[in-house]
């Protein structure tokens, strides 16, 4: 498989040079139709996404995905092929996962003999937080599909060691604004007002109280953003909080959304102003298959990976199918660059053992 870091090195170069975000993957999208064409891979696109097929009759298809969208984060590394694009990045990963995806159907189409299964090779925009996975699977994605795999590279992990967890191995997340609408009054006659910011913080602070009483590890919330108010003197009359809620179960998610309805009609009693949730995306848990797990065990050295609170929409795939997601492992000489930080980065010869677990799932079937 060496023979594919030259392939995997150059394109998740030109990729990372090149970020584009979530449905404005235009450049991105023509760069992986010219090596499809080139391969001789016949794809459909869908939105700036595509999905690849290479069609051998057999009585299985397998489906791989890569996401494509990069983040609106500056890079801070200094390397040649740092990001041309100001105030864009693949802080993710997601160019390796594309490059991986690309050196993988390059080896399918050289050899068509040795692989036991129909494979479909999906490169998915609009990953982060953009419902990118549901568009591609209403186009078709897993038609005739079987079974699903991705890969994630994971900083936290050495090279050539893999995180597979059965079950529910991320969370689900349910973004929301909660906005508050009162009436303004002066603070000196706050009895005139319906104070909108005062409502907001017994809601936050409910939400908040409510999580810490439950188990480590079983729900998550977190208000990232408030802004309300005009002054320190004036009763708001509107305030507005961009939130989150990352959860395993359904029935957590439903017992924390009820509290905090709960906690508008108490808040509305102290403060006047009403409080309303607004849902902005909805990403359902991530479950692996124990069979699809079990599988890739085979192929590569692994751990137990602990349940994240990280959202990610191939658990979309994984609802229609079964399959697993495959945390990388790319921890080099370069250290652990975390996700999502201006400095991320790796070295790509860590992609060739997901080229290599990829090639053996292909084979086996």
């Amino acid at each position: 498989m060496e023979d594919y870091l030259e392939y995997l090195t150059r394109m998740r170069r030109r990729f990372h040079g090149r970020p584009e975000i979530a449905y404005h993957e235009f450049a991105t999208q023509a760069a992986i139709a010219a090596e499809l064409d080139g391969m001789g891979i016949p794809y459909q696109k869908v939105g700036t996404g595509l999905i690849a097929r290479i069609h051998l009759g057999k009585a299985k298809a397998i489906a791989f995905r890569a996401d494509m969208d990069a983040l609106p984060i500056a890079e801070g590394n200094d390397v040649p092929y740092k990001s041309q694009i100001p105030g864009m990045m693949h802080a993710c990963g997601h160019d390796g996962h594309m490059a991986l995806l690309l050196a993988f159907a390059k080896y399918c189409s050289q050899n068509t003999d040795k692989i036991a299964a129909d494979a479909v090779f999906i490169f998915q925009p609009a990953e982060e937080g953009e419902g990118g996975a549901v568009k591609m699977i209403e186009a078709g994605a897993l038609d005739g599909v079987g079974e699903v795999f991705a890969v994630h590279l994971d900083p936290s992990l050495p090279e050539g060691v893999t995180g597979l967890r059965a079950g529910a191995a991320m969370a689900g997340a349910y973004e929301m604004d909660i906005v508050a609408e009162g009436e303004s009054s002066h603070c000196a006659e706050k009895h005139l007002g319906k104070d909108a910011l005062a409502t907001m913080v017994d809601v936050i602070n409910a939400a908040y109280d409510a999580v810490r009483k439950e188990p480590e590890g079983k729900i998550l919330f977190h208000c990232g953003r408030i802004e309300g108010g005009f002054a320190r003197n004036v009763v708001a009359n509107r305030c507005a909080s961009s939130c989150t809620i990352r959860y395993f179960e359904e029935a957590h998610l439903k017992a924390l959304l009820g509290l905090i309805e709960a906690e508008m009609a108490l808040a509305k009693e102290r403060h006047g102003a009403t409080c309303y949730i607004k849902p902005i995306a909805r990403y359902i848990p991530l479950k692996n298959h124990p069979e699809s797990v079990e599988k890739v065990k085979k192929y590569i050295e692994h751990i137990e990976h602990p349940p994240k609170f990280i959202a990610e929409d191939f658990a979309f795939y994984l609802d229609k199918v079964k399959g697993c997601l495959i945390w990388l492992g790319v921890k080099g000489q370069k250290g652990e660059r975390k996700l999502h930080s201006p400095d991320f980065d790796f070295d790509e010869k860590a992609l060739l053992f997901g080229l290599n677990v990829y090639k053996k799932i292909i084979e086996e079937g």
